[in-house]
């Protein structure tokens, strides 16, 4: 079992890495401001009951910036349907019987009428698109969700699938929950504790909660889970962009024997440690069809908020 933070956290543990936050290979002066603000939230929670945050932006930039001409909207959806017929392809999916223009029109609709506040800290417009195309050609009879944040990646998985879907959601802290959805359960635990049988329906799980992917992987090999989603599928090179890597990433197994297993970075302020030597990766990724999605920024004109993979049951023809 996988053990669990202080509830009020949004991530949970990972025995493969650690921050040491008490070594100052960061800005010295980052550093101090950090400890008086940690210190004062803790003299005001302490003596008034209330504390400092940092305020955020209520407004994304993403619904300010779009394209307008009807011509460049149509070389925009023909790039991107040419690019994720070929990314499908590679996963062995079968997209014939799939518009893929429609399906870019429909997702475009739905994102520019999001009912999130804003979507700091969670899924963007890249791999928002990615998941719902995926969502959409696999037609699950169940998701399971694990990490949802404000609900907006629910949001588009709610409205991609069909009627007869159900959602299980997993989180540690619904606190920043803006969205549910109809067809979702919400659980607030780690999904490792659930004890729901998935067996014998077509099952999609989405991942987006910064635990080490050997260990969903293992989970989805042992609950026979078909096809799954990875957000914040990070390479090693670009693990220090991550606040919380769910090392060892897919993208560190499918590289396990190229890579270093013993490794360390700085991730603000933070130094982190991680030893991912001892695994069978290459038996457990073997078991599937692999893919990146690429940075999408010369179809879109918005950065990949992270990596984010799709995995299918290499035996399976989709």
């Amino acid at each position: 079992m996988l053990s669990v933070m202080a509830i009020k956290e949004h991530v949970s543990s990972n025995s493969f890495f650690k921050f040491n936050s008490n070594q100052l290979k960061a800005n010295p002066l980052l550093n101090a401001v950090n400890l008086i603000f940690r210190l004062i939230n803790k003299l005001l929670r302490f003596s008034l009951k209330i504390e400092l945050r940092k305020v955020r932006p209520e407004c994304d930039d993403y619904l300010l910036s779009k394209i307008e001409s009807k011509k460049i909207k149509a070389l925009q959806l023909s790039s991107l349907s040419q690019y994720f017929k070929r990314f499908f392809n590679s996963l062995n999916v079968n997209i014939n019987n799939y518009d893929f223009t429609a399906m870019i029109k429909k997702y475009d609709d739905l994102f520019f009428d999001h009912p999130i506040s804003n979507l700091n800290g969670g899924m963007t417009y890249n791999s928002g698109l990615l998941t719902f195309l995926f969502v959409n050609i696999i037609n699950p009879d169940i998701v399971i969700e694990s990490g949802v944040w404000k609900g907006f990646s629910t949001y588009l998985i709610d409205h991609a699938s069909s009627s007869h879907c159900k959602i299980f959601c997993f989180d540690i802290n619904y606190s920043k929950l803006e969205y549910r959805s109809s067809k979702a359960t919400y659980f607030e635990q780690d999904i490792e504790n659930s004890t729901i049988n998935f067996s014998g329906k077509k099952v999609l799980a989405f991942f987006d909660d910064h635990v080490s992917h050997y260990h969903r992987l293992l989970y989805c090999l042992k609950q026979q889970v078909e096809h799954i989603i990875l957000d914040d599928d990070v390479p090693l090179q670009a693990v220090h962009s991550d606040g919380w890597p769910p090392i060892p990433t897919a993208n560190m197994l499918k590289n396990y024997e190229k890579i270093p297993h013993e490794f360390d970075w700085l991730s603000l302020g933070r130094h982190g440690m991680a030893d991912i030597s001892g695994l069978d990766a290459s038996t457990v990724i073997s078991k599937f069809h692999y893919a990146t999605m690429s940075d999408l920024f010369q179809f879109t004109g918005f950065k990949n908020g992270s990596f984010t993979s799709i995995l299918s049951r290499s035996d399976l023809v989709i």
